[in-house]
């Protein structure tokens, strides 16, 4: 997934346009530390307490963005659950910076040969009563891939 990720971007930059010259400043990084931390919704001020730091299997990230816009989590004994929470900890730690984040993929090991890929991404939550908006973690992808030749 990381190997078609930069085939895309490549491909993108290979233009002659804004999008080209944006992806021309996005690059991968294999196992990098992110340092997290918890924000305050109402003033994007980050919360006096000690960073979360995680260390993703690939992220991409542009030059000038203080997170990765993408993150790969690669699984092999986790489960869906433990994905997600990865995911929500990327994706509300960094005040939503990271788009398309914690993409999980748990592998099937031993005589097992399915695995399992998943995709979250921010999603806003309003509440009706006092207009307020809330940081959740919404599922895009999230099902069973059947292994062949394994």
């Amino acid at each position: 997934m990381s190997e078609e990720t930069k085939a895309q971007l490549q491909h993108i930059k290979d233009g002659n346009d804004e999008a080209a010259r944006f992806a021309e400043r996005i690059s991968s990084v294999r196992s990098g530390s992110i340092q997290l931390r918890e924000i305050d919704s109402d003033d994007d001020i980050g919360i006096d307490r000690p960073y979360i730091q995680r260390q993703p299997d690939t992220q991409f990230q542009h030059d000038e963005a203080e997170y990765p816009g993408v993150v790969f989590e690669v699984a092999c004994s986790q489960n869906t659950r433990d994905l997600r929470r990865a995911a929500c900890t990327y994706i509300q730690y960094s005040n939503a910076n990271i788009k398309a984040a914690a993409v999980g993929f748990e592998l099937g090991y031993g005589t097992k040969k399915e695995a399992r890929i998943s995709m979250w991404k921010p999603r806003y939550l309003k509440d009706d009563e006092e207009g307020l908006e809330t940081l959740d973690v919404e599922a895009v992808i999230d099902r069973d891939v059947r292994l062949e030749h394994v």
